[in-house]
């Protein structure tokens, strides 16, 4: 996480630059060096939020949800497949906030002077866009991590120790699903009931009721999060009463312990009565509680990968050279197909992962990037799936685990690379990858595929772009 000042003291160092006076939440906001100050007397924002929920409400369809991480020069993430990302710079020697969405400016907040943003930690807001049936609202908001606080220093380093493991934050939220084989699932998120200490959490719980369908029961759940006295290591328990079922249920959560604070999952399986009861949580992450989809480079696929997803393809951009007939697009028509997810993963042989984990991969990568298409061979946890129009046969491939490099993750974070490869006919002609965040929904968009659209196209001298967009819904 990044480091705030570290002695929690207004007026020291860099801090004293920040407009709203109040202390750095070093779990969830950061300080922004790009832009200069003006006057002594010019006040200006130096804090800005370490990551942002985006929203995409469409104003016909449900809420969508993505994060925007910071990448180190700029924030950037997708909800909707519609690509977000903020700035912080000097415009018109005003140093402010800036939002585009799918590259377009539409909005921007003045960080210094009249009008600036108060409080500094917040740079929150909501924007119109689009048009007709792709019309809908698009939201950006400081996602809320909350601070551990400190234990007493360490007898041989003098150093403040984590609250436990090596945690520092943790989650504002829950998500909590109790189930059993043919009878209610129980479903709801739970807030951060815990005890705080000058913004920090000394004793972190989460409480709260969840419904239960189709019986419309409800269960109380209780989780806290403790340090094991005698290791150290980070440890989940905690109680589910109320009613499940039609029965009293008073179920306790045994002591888990886990890794991570701040995307924290725990599994256990109790019984109430007659009945054995799966009980999980999960970290918030932005609004959803669906599963990650976390694939790292080399290793296998994640427990409930979606069975498919949702490609688009249409034309990006015809680019004609000057003195060339017009580029004839007449055969096009945009398309939209289901890819199926199919699960099978083989040895690495060609050793494509070494020195970036686990030696298993998808084992149909290698075929593709050495320009066979074959859609038998790409079963190794990945979405394939075709569709026609009056140009040709185009044949997706969405490959996970690829091996192209995301660079260090932020922290909190895991990036993973995905490929979607293209064929026309049956023959690959082109790929693109892109770096993905674990937790969010797939949301895969580029555009480039320029091989592919010269076999589908009389492109002469020119060329054309093809965009693809996969996304869960």
């Amino acid at each position: 996480m990044p480091i705030g000042n570290p002695f929690k003291v207004l007026g020291l160092g860099t801090r004293k630059f920040q407009r709203d006076n109040a202390p750095l939440q070093s779990c969830e906001e950061m300080l922004i060096e790009d832009c200069e100050y003006g006057s002594p007397t010019d006040a200006c924002c130096k804090v800005a939020p370490c990551k942002f929920c985006l929203i995409w409400t469409p104003d016909d369809g449900t809420e969508v949800y993505g994060t925007a991480i910071w990448t180190g020069s700029i924030w950037t993430g997708t909800a909707g497949g519609i690509v977000w990302t903020g700035t912080v710079g000097k415009v018109d020697g005003v140093c402010t906030f800036t939002v585009t969405l799918a590259g377009t400016e539409v909005w921007s907040l003045a960080l210094c002077g009249s009008g600036a943003a108060s409080p500094c930690g917040s740079l929150d807001g909501s924007v119109a866009y689009g048009s007709g049936y792709s019309a809908g609202t698009f939201t950006w908001r400081k996602k809320i991590v909350h601070e551990l606080a400190l234990r007493g220093p360490d007898a041989e380093t003098k150093c403040a120790r984590p609250f436990c493991g090596t945690c520092d934050c943790t989650c504002d939220e829950l998500c909590v699903t109790i189930s059993r084989e043919g009878g209610d699932e129980c479903t709801g998120v739970i807030p951060q009931t815990g005890t705080f200490c000058d913004g920090q959490l000394t004793a972190p719980e989460w409480s709260g009721d969840v419904a239960c369908v189709p019986s419309g029961d409800t269960a109380s759940v209780t989780v806290t999060l403790s340090r094991d006295q005698y290791t150290d290591d980070c440890v989940l328990s905690g109680s589910v009463g109320g009613t499940i079922d039609g029965q009293s249920v008073d179920m306790a959560l045994d002591d888990l312990t886990v890794g991570s604070c701040d995307s924290l999952y725990g599994a256990w399986s109790v019984s109430a009565g007659s009945y054995s009861y799966t009980v999980t949580v999960s970290c918030l992450q932005c609004e959803s509680c669906e599963p990650e989809i976390c694939l790292e480079c080399c290793d296998s696929v994640p427990p409930a990968p979606p069975a498919t997803l949702v490609a688009r393809i249409s034309l990006a951009a015809v680019h004609n050279e000057p003195d060339e007939p017009p580029i004839n697009t007449s055969c096009w028509e945009n398309l939209q197909f289901n890819i199926t997810f199919v699960y099978d993963v083989g040895d690495d042989v060609n050793q494509a992962c070494s020195n970036q984990g686990n030696t298993r991969r998808a084992d149909c990568i290698g075929n593709l990037l050495d320009n066979e298409f074959n859609e038998e061979c790409c079963t190794g946890g990945q979405w394939i799936g075709s569709g026609s129009n009056s140009c040709g046969k185009i044949s997706i491939c969405f490959v996970p685990c690829a091996t192209s490099l995301c660079g260090t993750p932020p922290p909190g974070e895991t990036l993973s690379p995905w490929h979607a490869l293209m064929s026309v006919g049956d023959a690959f002609c082109d790929e693109e990858a892109q770096c993905l965040i674990c937790h969010d929904p797939i949301a895969f968009s580029k555009f480039g595929y320029r091989a592919c659209s010269s076999a589908l196209l009389e492109v002469g001298t020119g060329y054309v772009d093809i965009q693809v967009d996969i996304s869960e819904t």
